[in-house]
Formats: structure tokens, sequence, C-alpha cells
């Protein structure tokens, strides 16, 4: 039994060019590939990283093979309905697309410092999740990262995020949106993540940019600032 315990690692597929691996850690038999000095979470063929199916409380590990984890891969932990709390270590910066993609009783996310990008649809359809506090190391928010979160109801964006992709908060419970809004759009923080039937587009769509622009003209106290395919709305007062 404790030679069953150990640590265990074998070769187990080829992910993306490069040999997976399977680690025991933490409870659970972890897949990860490296990447140079450093370990990534990966998806197992079409099964989620971690074995046996998770129910309850998941620690990802610090180190795998040797090397610090420093990404949540892509579905890494696809379909682990029974996920309600995971704690991400220090070493992590980046929560890959889909990372936690239908994770429906997860409830609460420790995200580390480091963490710089949370990615494309990395918490989509969390629809337990009722808040998350984002560190201020993040830059970016993926396309979709919170979507279809129904129980969310309180976030902070910190001013370190320089970037927050399309329907980053859409379909999230009510109260996630500014009170004090833009007639016709939706606000979170400050940042434009929607609109509503008096506004079309998508956000780096100019006749919405026009519109916005032109609502927001009637007001001096307020700006809109464009970078790359997002709107940032700020208050100057």
């Amino acid at each position: 039994m404790k030679k069953e315990m150990a640590i265990l690692t074998a070769a187990v597929a080829v992910v993306s060019g490069v040999w997976a691996e399977t680690q025991y850690a933490n409870g659970y038999i972890w897949t990860y590939q490296i990447n140079g000095d450093a370990a990534e979470i990966c998806q197992n063929g079409s099964s989620a990283a971690i074995s046996p199916s998770p129910a309850g409380a998941v620690a990802v590990p610090a180190e795998l093979g040797g090397k610090p984890v420093t990404s949540i891969g892509r579905n890494a932990f696809y379909g682990c309905g029974g996920l309600t709390d995971v704690k991400i270590p220090d070493s992590v910066t980046t929560i890959g697309s889909e990372a936690f993609l239908g994770c429906r009783s997860l409830t609460d996310v420790a995200m580390p410092d480091n963490v710089t990008s949370i990615m494309y649809r990395a918490f989509s359809g969390c629809s337990g999740l009722t808040s998350v506090t984002i560190p201020a190391s993040v830059t970016s928010i993926g396309n979709g990262a919170f979507r279809n979160c129904s129980e969310l109801t309180g976030i902070k964006i910190p001013s370190s995020v320089a970037k927050v992709g399309k329907d980053a908060f859409a379909y999230c419970g009510d109260s996630i949106y500014d009170t004090n809004s833009i007639p016709g759009v939706m606000l979170v923080d400050g940042w434009v993540v929607g609109s509503t039937g008096s506004l079309s587009g998508d956000f780096g769509d100019r006749n919405l940019i026009q519109n916005l622009t032109r609502n927001l003209s009637q007001n001096q106290s307020q700006n809109l600032i464009r970078n790359q395919n997002l709107i940032r709305y700020q208050s100057l007062s």
C-alpha cells in the first residue's frame, strides 16, 4: 500500500508533440507535460488531467516531474462535475483555455498572486461559482472566461488588467454588473462586457464604438478607452 502511495511516474501519451506523463501527488494521479524548465497539467487524451475524477476539494501540486507547475492546461479539469474547491499553487502563472469548463459544483477558486493570464473560457459554465478574487498580477482575461457563471455575484477586476475579452462575464448573476451603467451597455468594474438591444456588434465593431461615444458625449464626466478588441469605461471625476 505504501508503495502504491509513493510518487509514480510513467509516459502515457504524446500531447502536442510532447510526451505526457503521469504522477501520483496530493491523492490523485496527474497528467502533465514538461516544457523546458516547467510543467503543465494537461488533458489525458479526451479525459481530464486528474484521476480519478475528484469529488470535493483539490490541491494542485506545486511540482510534477521535478519541475514547477506553471500552467493549468487546456481542459485540465474538463467535466469534473464533483470538484467543489481548488487551490492553485504559487508557481502557476497561466489558467489555460477551458481549464475548468463545466465544473458546475466549483464554488471557490484560490488563485495565487503570480497568475498573469486567465484564458479563453477558463471557468465557463462553472454555475456554482459565487465569487472570484482576481489577483493584482493578472493582466488579461480571455474571451468568455467566466461566461455562464450564473451564480457569480461578486468580482473585482484589479487595475493590472489591460485586456478583458469578449463575453468574459456574459450570462453571470445580475448583481455582478455595475449599477451606475451607461444605457444599453453592461459593465463590470468599468469594463464593457456586453450590450442590450439598443446596441449591437462585437467590441471591435466601429458602429458600436461610435454609438457608445455618441452616448457618452452627453456627459463630459465619462470617457471610453478602446484597447485592441475591448472597450474600457472610466470616470474622469
